[in-house]
């Protein structure tokens, strides 16, 4: 999932606004992040009801990013 961000975020016509909604079918790295959507959704856990979700055109926004800083003062 990091790299399909990373890529959309340095396309040179980059607008947040015009981005399409990404899914998350779970069978791999990004199985937690499905199972918590899923889970949000009232949906068991499972590769059908992800992509049910998605076909349903179901969307939710989460946070893609989070920012520290490692400075000590």
């Amino acid at each position: 999932m990091h790299e399909i961000i990373q890529g959309i975020y340095r396309w040179k016509d980059f607008n947040l606004e015009k981005t399409p909604p990404l899914g998350i079918i779970p069978g791999g790295s990004g199985d937690a992040l499905s199972k918590t959507l899923l889970f949000d959704s009232i949906e068991q856990f499972s590769i059908e009801n992800a992509f049910w979700l998605l076909v349903k055109g179901q969307i939710k926004r989460v946070d893609i990013i989070e920012l520290t800083n490692s400075s000590i003062d």
